[in-house]
């Protein structure tokens, strides 16, 4: 049980950390900019989309 969670977390840790990292930059620019922020979200969005498509 202990090493199915293991390997479960350990699948799920990079996608994240990507997604870790997309809000961080999303927020990055809203404090820059406030409409820049939304649109960064949305490029980040659908390029998660895309990559998920493809799997």
């Amino acid at each position: 049980m202990k090493a199915k969670l293991i390997a479960v977390a350990a699948d799920w840790c990079p996608d994240a950390l990507m997604a870790a990292g997309a809000v961080a930059v999303s927020y990055g620019a809203w404090m820059v900019y406030a409409p820049a922020g939304w649109i960064i979200g949305g490029l980040f969005g659908i390029a998660a989309g895309v990559l998920g498509s493809r799997r």
